[in-house]
């Protein structure tokens, strides 16, 4: 059986050790670019016929210092088994997925770890449409990267390696054409955190253009920086900028583009279930919510599944991961989709989450609406959540063990029909996450904190919790 090589968001490590050791990397290059190269039909999303895929690789990568190693150790082995690559330099993930498709390439594949520290780093791939490779794919990949058997002939023939230096141009370019059919933003002053990360070139000339003032923090990456005190998760940075300015919104992405949390006038920071529940309704009532539906994951609050119940919309759930979501929207024909932590997908505009498209439809929502964040948000009524991350050294299933299927089945018990309980383990981390949501505070605290006591006896060593209440 493969080492289980792909997390929920593509491959993910210690940079410069581990999967990411640069040895590793090259095997990982030259297996993406044999792939490509003997069965491009792989890359495909559909029917799309073999020869239509072409074997060009488009390259991109976050602000990570370690990004250029990475970047070269792939670029080798991919050149070894004569696929071209277009290298776009430093991009935020969505980018990456959009030029994919918009520049003609096979695979698009970025170098990033998402919201994870800076020593982290990580490989995502983009089908030849833009979408997440399908999971037939990965475990491909898998099977032949971990076969230390498996060997690799030499190449006689070596493929290309070009730059495109216009790679933002064409992004911002063509958002900003796509939003200005819709709406614009004059008179807006807006507050971008842009978690030292490759946004800081995209959203603010895309709001400025459209006619918002734009105030930016933490747009000047140093390689060392993303994600650092700053962001998607540190929206409180973005918060107290926006009191400051006396700004009308604000918006904290993370570090490669692809989520984000909105903090509305009064200061009040509003997460991916707020943003799908505005959008959810603005789109029905334009006549543009496919299929009527949303999907999200188990971890969305109850408050959003009661909000779209009232207004005739269904809503989906699937395990954790944005590829899933996006999985369940291909298969369902739904338009919206996401998560709680504000990684939104509207299929209307990309096909991956992008966070610059959530910021602006959710301001196309606000702007039509004529109502600020603050009031539309009104709506929605969240249930109590609290969130408990237990550090541990495995990953068993953790109804095997006996005292916490015991601490869950008392704390189902507790909630009844008011609340539930989510248990699972982190993909990218060494960490199981307790999720609790019911009516009672101090009630979802207890049995969640019991739950978590369980899993840290018997998995881990002894360590604080930092609880996020909702």
């Amino acid at each position: 059986m493969a080492e289980k090589l792909f997390g929920t968001d593509g491959i993910r490590d210690i940079a410069g050790s581990g999967y990411l050791a640069p040895e590793f990397v090259l095997r990982i290059g030259r297996t993406i670019g044999r792939l490509l190269a003997n069965e491009p039909h792989l890359f495909a999303r559909g029917n799309l016929r073999c020869g239509a895929v072409p074997k060009t690789v488009l390259l991109a990568r976050d602000t990570r210092a370690s990004g250029r190693m990475i970047e070269s150790a792939l670029s080798a082995g991919m050149l070894c088994e004569n696929v071209d690559i277009t290298c776009v330099g430093v991009v935020p993930t969505p980018v990456c997925s959009f030029l994919t498709k918009k520049l003609n390439c096979g695979v698009g594949v970025m170098i990033s770890a998402s919201h994870n520290p800076a020593e982290y780093n990580g490989i995502k791939l983009f089908d030849c449409e833009g979408y997440k490779v399908k999971d037939a794919l990965e475990e491909r990949i898998e099977r032949i990267v971990t076969d230390r058997k498996a060997k690799f002939d030499c190449n006689p023939q070596t493929g290309t390696l070009s730059y495109n230096p216009d790679a933002l141009k064409i992004y911002i370019d063509e958002t900003v054409k796509a939003a200005r059919k819709k709406f614009n933003l004059k008179g807006m002053k807006i507050v971008l955190d842009c978690a030292f990360g490759a946004v800081g070139e995209v959203a603010p000339p895309i709001f400025t253009r459209l006619g918002a003032e734009v105030i930016t923090i933490n747009s000047t990456p140093d390689g060392d920086s993303i994600n650092k005190d700053s962001g998607a998760l540190f929206p409180q940075f973005a918060c107290q900028k926006l009191t400051q300015e006396k700004a009308d919104i604000a918006f904290s992405f993370d570090g490669d583009g692809d989520r984000i949390i909105a903090i509305d006038e009064t200061g009040c920071e509003r997460d991916g279930d707020y943003i799908m529940a505005i959008c959810a309704e603005f789109l029905k009532d334009r006549g543009e919510l496919a299929a009527n539906t949303v999907v999200t994951t188990v971890m969305s609050n109850i408050g959003l599944e009661l909000f779209l119940r009232e207004r005739g919309i269904a809503l989906v759930r699937t395990k954790v991961g944005d590829r899933f979501v996006a999985q369940e929207m291909l298969r369902l024909g739904a338009v919206l989709g996401g998560e709680q932590s504000g990684h939104i997908m509207f299929f209307n505009d990309a096909p991956t989450g992008d966070a610059t498209w959530t910021a602006l439809n959710l301001l196309h929502a606000l702007r039509e609406r004529k109502k600020s964040l603050s009031k539309l948000s009104r709506s929605l009524t969240k249930y109590p959540q609290i969130l408990l991350n237990v550090s541990i050294c495995e990953k068993p299933p953790l109804m095997s063990i006996p005292e916490v299927k015991s601490a869950v089945q008392a704390a189902e018990k507790g909630l009844g029909s008011d609340g539930r309980a989510v248990l699972r383990y982190s993909g990218t981390e060494p960490l199981a996450r307790v999720m609790l949501e019911g009516k009672s505070k101090a009630k979802i605290k207890r049995l969640a904190e019991n739950i978590a006591s369980a899993i840290r006896k018997n998995l881990g060593p002894p360590q604080a919790d930092s609880p996020r209440q909702k």
